[in-house]
């Protein structure tokens, strides 16, 4: 005698092997719980029930935690963990430092600017730091002049990934208080009286 199910338990099972179907592609089982609005224990009794081992094999696991890293690492750093674990430590600790001035000066110049003030990650900085000053061609210091800073290129806009240069101090500094006409008359005006000085 064939038996037929209800509406509920139709629902239930189609629900059911759907859960059977996603564990075993190796979606997280709190995923599988999230997406169905149930308790992860409810997906370990589906699986169980299923005959499907609620185990995750050492290699899904990596894979898991890979994907993890590699997240976390493009949200918070803007490369992958392994670009990151092969990046050189000096001057990611420098990018380090630069990312977090430049997010204090954004918050200064929040008020004054429309949009994002600040959408920089550490890569954007560190793919744009050299061993010298692009400028003046000195090598840059731990302190003085020739230490490294992210200049806005455009200083009406934010600190963004295509608005920046990483410069030294005394170029950044030397930038913010003139024009390129006002240099040009100086650069003009020290040739023709470089005699006197």
């Amino acid at each position: 005698m064939k038996t037929t199910m209800t509406a509920g338990q139709e629902r239930r099972h189609n629900r059911n092997r759907e859960i059977v179907g996603l564990a075993t592609d190796g979606v997280c089982h709190s995923d599988i719980a999230d997406r169905f609005g149930i308790a992860k224990s409810t997906v370990h009794h589906v699986l169980k029930s299923c005959g499907v081992s609620t185990r995750v094999s050492e290699e899904v696991r990596r894979t898991l935690k890979e994907a993890k890293d590699d997240q976390f690492c493009l949200d918070k750093y803007g490369c992958t963990r392994k670009e990151w674990v092969g990046m050189d430590k000096a001057k990611k600790e420098r990018a380090a430092k630069l990312l977090k001035s430049s997010r204090i000066n954004a918050y200064k110049i929040t008020t004054k600017i429309r949009g994002e003030a600040n959408t920089l990650k550490l890569m954007d900085i560190y793919s744009k730091l050299g061993d010298k000053c692009p400028v003046f061609r000195e090598t840059y210091r731990d302190s003085g002049d020739f230490v490294p800073s992210v200049d806005r290129i455009d200083a009406t806009l934010g600190y963004t990934p295509e608005n920046i240069q990483v410069i030294s101090w005394r170029a950044n500094f030397l930038k913010s208080n003139g024009s390129p006409e006002e240099f040009e008359l100086l650069a003009k005006f020290l040739a023709e009286n470089s005699g006197n000085y």
